[in-house]
């Protein structure tokens, strides 16, 4: 507490105070909400020693300064009988503070002046314009629990926001706010603007905005819906996280990117619509987003995600049932789907030039013990030049691949080959759709796919290099449909569980006789079918 005859006074004059309403006895005595807050008032400007603080007596102060900084009062509602103080008082770390009334001929503003009033919970103000002139930048409400907002002791639900006085933090945490209008002509919706309205159902945005700021709508837990104007480029990072009433959202066309946690933990988010135009989606865009079963992803975005180990985009999404990445999509970065449990299905597109850590796993397992086989979507689709890619994309760490349970090869050239080492280790692999115009086999591209239990290679084989499929030790057959062997390196077809190869019948004695395909002489078999 500041000691008596720290703060200013003002005493002349004293006699003639008045309001602009009716001439008023400065010998009257205020009668204090709080007795913490009258003591310490007493301490500091009792000026005639009665030990109470009459009408002049708090006129005549014309600044608090630091006195209540730090204390144990629960308000300060009396606060418009010092006419003479137009500075807020500094009220850091009045952790017991639940009310404030403040004046209308409070003109300065400090930004940390509510910093620590945890349990801050209704303020009353004369007129909003004393809150757009000021009071919202020393941010009373600054407990997630938020608080109310009163004019003249009337609660304050519907707000109109001029030109002009759209600012940061505007309306942060005033949990009575129940309908809020743009006027025409506002461009941007500010930082932390309505950042904890968890009561705020509708806002009206007119076409004239451009940009929504970070965290602009941030745990605005009761807004269900939000039109977003086609004029809108720029939707920053956080801005509807936490509004768990959103059931749908149509982003407009000329919005270039979905930022950092944008949507992150709207759990009654069921559909997105993503228009093409998009360019990249930041990490945990759509995370713990419950209710989202489907999304498609345009053309234009290139990147999903980002590069360095964080949480991925549509991580704990665990309705999403469909993804269509459409080519174009480029780059798929770590652990985009962890958590989607019902994500069985995914074709990556031609276009694909990169895929992070994990990008393809379903969940993440907190040690190598703890690996499974539905750890990883169970079905990829995928063009030959991207096979090698999946290394990565199912991987938990570096070495521990958590191979899907199927892979279909989408043809899209002439011929193709299966690259050297493309699937190595993928002992969860049980199989394999290889359509016409295969021709080589790399070097061990399927070794040690411990699970997969067959293998129909097309006529257009040319060639099994070394060790391709040693370590199959599941295979039930192995087809081979070219009426010529195929160049067969030595040992490539070692540790197959002895299975029977099927060739075409006219060929059975060419393959027994041919190079290296003599070792397995006892196995080559006529096709069944």
């Amino acid at each position: 507490a500041q000691i008596k005859g720290a703060a200013n006074y003002l005493l002349e004059n004293v006699s003639d105070f008045t309001t602009d309403e009716e001439p008023v006895d400065p010998n009257e005595l205020i009668t204090f909400k709080d007795d913490l807050t009258e003591l310490y008032c007493v301490s500091n400007w009792d000026t005639d020693g009665d030990e109470k603080i009459s009408r002049g007596e708090a006129a005549a102060v014309t600044d608090i300064g630091t006195v209540f900084k730090g204390t144990d009062i629960s308000s300060f509602d009396e606060l418009e009988y010092f006419t003479g103080v137009t500075s807020l008082p500094d009220f850091t770390d009045c952790k017991y503070m639940e009310s404030i009334s403040v004046p209308g001929q409070i003109t300065s503003f400090g930004g940390n002046s509510f910093s620590g009033c945890v349990k801050l919970k209704s303020v009353n103000i004369p007129s909003l314009s004393i809150w757009f002139g000021g009071l919202y930048s020393a941010r009373p409400f600054i407990s997630s629990k938020g608080g109310d907002l009163y004019v003249n002791g009337e609660l304050v639900t519907d707000v109109s926001v001029p030109v002009g006085l759209m600012k940061q933090y505007l309306f942060s945490y005033v949990t009575s706010l129940r309908c809020v209008t743009l006027e025409e002509g506002t461009t941007t919706i500010d930082y932390g603007a309505f950042l904890g309205c968890s009561n705020l159902t509708e806002i009206a945005i007119p076409e004239t905005v451009t940009t929504i700021g970070d965290g602009a709508f941030m745990n605005c837990a009761s807004l269900s819906g939000v039109n977003l104007p086609e004029q809108i480029t720029s939707i920053n990072g956080y801005a509807f996280k936490g509004c768990t009433s959103i059931e749908s959202v149509v982003l407009p066309s000329n919005l270039s990117t979905i930022n950092v946690q944008t949507f992150y933990g709207c759990s009654s988010l069921m559909n997105v619509v993503i228009p093409d135009g998009v360019t990249g989606i930041g990490y945990e865009a759509f995370r713990n987003c419950i209710e989202l079963d489907n999304v498609v992803i345009p053309g234009s975005v290139k990147t999903i995600g980002i590069l360095s180990q964080s949480h991925g985009v549509f991580e704990g999404c665990t309705s999403l049932s469909s993804i269509i990445l459409s080519e174009g999509v480029e780059r798929l970065y770590f652990h985009t789907f962890i958590g989607c449990t019902s994500l069985k299905t995914i074709s990556l597109p031609e276009s694909i030039i990169e895929v992070g850590q994990g990008a393809l796993l379903v969940r993440n397992a907190t040690n190598v013990n703890n690996l499974l086989p539905s750890d990883c979507i169970q079905t990829i689709e995928v063009y030959p030049n991207n096979v090698s890619l999946l290394g990565d994309a199912c991987s938990w760490a570096i070495g521990y691949i958590v191979s899907p349970k199927n892979i279909i090869i989408r043809k899209n050239s002439l011929t193709y080959s299966l690259p050297d080492y493309s699937l190595k280790d993928f002992s969860y692999l049980e199989s394999i759709i290889l359509p016409s115009g295969l021709t080589s086999v790399g070097v061990q591209a399927l070794k040690n796919c411990s699970a997969l239990k067959t293998v129909d290679f097309p006529s257009t084989l040319r060639a099994i290099e070394s060790e391709a499929l040693v370590g199959c030790g599941s295979l039930e057959s192995i087809m081979l449909r070219s009426s010529t062997p195929p160049a067969l390196a030595s040992g490539a077809l070692n540790n197959t569980n002895n299975c029977p190869i099927y060739v075409p019948a006219s060929s059975v004695e060419t393959y027994r006789t041919a190079e290296n395909w003599s070792n397995y002489a006892d196995r080559i078999q006529c096709d069944p079918s």
